[in-house]
């Protein structure tokens, strides 16, 4: 058995990465996949959608943009997760042991606000999947 921690998995996530690598070793027999290891942060419950056509932006908010859109020809709302102006940042993220404590020690308060952004954007998708009613916006899923 291996272990990992949250934010390996969160890193491998905003990289756009479906595997994560025992001992951080990139080869096939050390790979596992996050949908398999953490189905909550690879937000595999989720519809994935296809024929998204993004449309005009319309807004910012806590966690990116929002632009109109269309699937199917049902105009949407797109909300668009922006982590960081630097992905390259997170995707090098690796947290310390101080980190846990104390960000401001070991300088890395700006990714664990990243991280921060990212599980509370993973709350608001499992949120909006889970209600149906008339008065609220319908989350048809992600992509």
């Amino acid at each position: 058995p291996h272990m990992f921690n949250k934010e390996e998995v969160v890193k491998a996530v905003t990289r756009g990465s479906p595997f994560v690598y025992c001992s951080n070793i990139p080869s096939n027999s050390r790979r596992v996949r996050i949908d398999a290891l953490s189905p909550d942060v690879s937000l595999k419950e989720v519809p994935q959608l296809n024929g998204l056509v993004v449309g005009k932006f319309l807004a910012a908010g806590g966690f990116g943009q929002v632009y109109e859109g269309m699937i199917a020809g049902i105009k949407v709302a797109v909300k668009e997760l922006q982590l960081s102006t630097n992905v390259e940042k997170v995707a090098n993220y690796v947290p310390s042991p101080d980190s846990v404590d104390d960000d401001s020690k070991s300088g890395n308060s700006e990714n664990r606000e990243i991280l921060k952004k990212f599980e509370e954007f993973q709350k608001e998708v499992y949120l909006m999947s889970c209600l149906d009613h008339p008065n609220l916006v319908k989350l048809f899923g992600i992509t």
